[in-house]
């Protein structure tokens, strides 16, 4: 190694001048815009340097062609005459606080190596994903085999991804998810996967990702790379490691195809700090009552319950889906064009979460469903795998097939969810009561005989069956029937926190001697007696000539 003094790459920092480090290559790649390879704006390089620090270097599209012929990956450098930057952008690669900018005069000489670490690998033990908590700019090493391999599954617009389950030589299991191309490297391996035998791969500079608390690594968008099966003196020592294991036979290297775990939700998870309902008392529940007896306590009031419903139509004048961030799902909003921006890029929408910034969204499933029991119907949102589950496809699937949307732009798949009967669980708060908000926001749904049978045990009378049918209605008079636009508007929060309404459809008895602001959608206007007509608001100028808030609901 060379004796000249040099700078750790951890103490790089821009207060230092005429700083010499030293450093092997271990990834190099060229930085572009999604879908223009051809097109890089810089050179982009990972350093690391004996202690096993790291730094990624930066090479501008006007110094590339001096240096793209220098670095090789695996060879040793000295650097010198270099810029300090913050290192910053959407995707740091490395947790470093600084990077390295190369000038046009920077010194770059190649040096002897000075280990025989000639990957630069620093691989975690599986172990550690479970008992620490990675953050978002750190990279890591693993290496594994192959234990099981999923199909690749749609998402986004057109994208994919696939999910591989490594095993290291402890017994420890690490999930990995590869999108796009890295997912058809595995393709191969798919096929062949109860013949191929022992795989083992290596993934340095990969990203760890928390789905639901669970660790799982990915590769980045840039500066990733993976070794499968190759002769690297590592996966042969790996090898030999795993064979020496305990319990090893040569079947257990057969790879398994990997399903993704199916929560079993039992009855009393399902049940436990709910209460049970009809679909016309759910305004008679306790929050409500506390709301009113018990105005000044300064708490929230809510309640969980469940009731057993049939979903009757669906309310297509609010959409099926929007936009949402990959980590957090809640909606993105679309950020307007620079004003500066070039004709090409101003096309190109960019989004915003509130939470996480600029965002790549994907599309999920957000549908307004009507339900109906014997005892009344109210209005409730289903989120993305709730629909998923009930229609058996994804949104992205939906998207990418114009051809399913009807006239309307409405997919006919989802009328696959019509008449389905099931429990609905979710959450009556005073939120509902002082807004006069009733779309309630579904939490969890089940059409488990365990789960219904308790629903009706000691509830519902036997008498009362499944296979119950909506009656047409039969006008008694020529009058036009009430229509529901003329009462009350139907207005939804697009979030997805909290869906509020200012709708009364979701109530048909009432509970108290209170003076009823609402009219049963069930019942023409004549089957009230005359003390209990309800006159149609009459129209103000004002209100003339405007489009009605919410289609008739009598209509499909």
């Amino acid at each position: 190694m060379s004796q000249v003094p040099y700078t750790e790459l951890c103490d790089v920092d821009p207060m230092l001048d005429d700083v010499t480090v030293i450093g092997r290559c271990i990834s190099t790649w060229h930085s572009h815009a999604k879908g223009r390879p051809n097109d890089p704006w810089s050179l982009d390089a990972v350093f690391m340097d004996p202690q096993g620090n790291r730094i990624q270097a930066t090479i501008k599209r006007e110094n590339m062609s001096k240096f793209a012929g220098l670095l090789e990956e695996g060879a040793c450098y000295r650097i010198r005459n270099f810029g300090v930057g913050e290192n910053g952008g959407k995707y740091p690669l490395l947790p470093h606080k600084y990077k390295i900018n190369f000038f046009k005069n920077t010194s770059l000489t190649r040096i002897h190596r000075f280990d025989t670490n000639h990957n630069g690998f620093k691989f975690e033990p599986f172990l550690r994903f479970s008992t620490r908590r990675w953050a978002e700019q750190e990279a890591v090493d693993v290496i594994g085999t192959i234990v099981s391999i999923g199909n690749p599954k749609l998402f986004g617009d057109g994208q994919k991804l696939r999910t591989v389950i490594l095993e290291d030589a402890e017994s420890q299991q690490l999930q990995c998810t590869f999108f796009d191309n890295w997912s058809d490297m595995f393709n191969d391996i798919r096929d062949n996967r109860e013949s191929i035998g022992h795989v083992v791969i290596v993934l340095q500079l990969a990203k760890v990702k928390y789905w639901n608390d669970k660790p799982q690594v990915e590769n980045a968008l840039f500066g990733t790379k993976i070794y499968i099966n190759t002769d690297l003196p590592e996966i042969v020592a790996f090898k030999e490691r795993y064979k020496n294991k305990d319990g090893f036979n040569e079947s257990s290297c057969m790879i398994g195809h990997y399903s993704p775990e199916k929560t079993i939700m039992t009855t009393e998870s399902f049940f436990e700090r709910s209460c049970k309902k009809t679909v016309g008392s759910i305004r008679d529940s306790d929050a409500w009552l506390m709301y009113y007896q018990l105005p000044k306590l300064n708490v929230v009031m809510e309640t969980t319950l469940v009731v057993y419903a049939k979903i009757h139509k669906i309310h297509k004048e609010h959409g099926w889906h929007y936009l949402a961030c990959r980590r957090c799902n809640v909606a993105v909003k679309e950020l307007p064009a620079k004003p500066n921006a070039r004709a090409s890029a101003s096309k190109k929408t960019t989004y915003k979460c509130d939470a996480h910034g600029v965002q790549v969204p994907v599309p999920k499933f957000k549908v307004i469903v009507r339900v109906i029991d014997e005892t009344g119907s109210a209005s409730l949102v289903l989120f993305d795998k709730m629909v998923h589950n009930l229609v058996d496809v994804s949104c992205a699937e939906i998207l990418n097939k114009p051809s399913d949307l009807d006239m309307d732009g409405f997919p006919k798949q989802l009328n696959r969810m019509l008449g389905k009967k099931m429990l609905f669980k979710f959450l009556f708060s005073d939120y509902n009561i002082s807004r006069n908000s009733h779309v309630y926001q579904v939490k969890a749904m089940s059409d488990d005989p365990d789960h219904i049978g308790f629903f009706k045990k000691d509830f519902l009378s036997e008498d009362v069956g499944d296979d119950f049918l909506t009656p047409k209605s039969v006008a008694s008079s020529s009058k036009p029937k009430l229509r529901y636009a003329d009462i009350v508007p139907f207005d939804v929060e697009e979030t997805d926190v909290a869906v509020g309404s200012n709708q009364e459809s979701g109530h048909t008895s009432g509970s108290s001697g209170e003076k009823r602001s609402f009219v049963d959608l069930d019942k023409s206007e004549d089957e009230h007696d005359d003390t209990h007509k309800v006159k149609k608001p009459v129209l103000t100028e004002k209100d003339k000539g405007k489009k009605p808030l919410f289609a008739d609901l009598d209509k499909e």
